[in-house]
């Protein structure tokens, strides 16, 4: 059992953090997630990037932070699709082992424009001189959500850890 566990342990013994005390911890570094998240957030029109925020709330054995995306497609770009996510979905939470769709697939010429399609590299498929679709075995992992809680991760530990102590010199 680690130092830091211990000391939670001691804590609830005592009757633990009141929440009002541990809410502006939690927000602040909920918050540094959310920038970081930002910065790695991939995308050519930061709409995604712009889709992120963050709430903190009290619950039943304490606070909790989380910073999350109201875009549907994120999850796409956080773990990647198909057989090129697959292949390349380095970096994503280690605790996720997506199922990824095993083919390519085609895409419908109204999902975007040609020029678009091949910036991102699909196939453009053409009937009669007319674009009908682009053809893609995917994109792989673009994690952003992740790595930007596990790069605050060593932080938000000690500023908890000093909350406790804070605590601790009160009682």
């Amino acid at each position: 059992m680690s130092e830091f566990e211990q000391l939670i342990n001691k804590m609830e013994k005592i009757g633990g953090i009141p929440a009002e005390m541990l809410m502006p911890c939690v927000a602040r570094h909920i918050g540094k997630v959310s920038d970081a998240a930002k910065l790695l957030c991939p995308g050519h029109s930061g709409e995604l990037r712009q889709s992120i925020k963050t709430r903190t709330e009290t619950v039943e054995n304490g606070v909790r932070g989380t910073c999350y995306t109201t875009k549907e497609y994120a999850a796409y770009v956080e773990f990647g699709t198909g057989p090129n996510g697959q292949a390349n979905h380095q970096g994503i939470s280690p605790a996720i082992t997506p199922a990824y769709v095993q083919h390519g697939w085609m895409m419908p010429a109204n999902a975007m424009s040609r020029e678009e399609a091949e910036a991102y590299g699909l196939g453009v498929v053409e009937k009669n001189g007319k674009v009908i679709g682009y053809l893609t075995n995917g994109q792989q992992a673009r994690p952003f959500m992740y790595p930007a809680l596990k790069d605050q991760e060593e932080d938000i530990v000690k500023a908890i850890g000093s909350e406790y102590g804070k605590r601790v010199k009160q009682l």
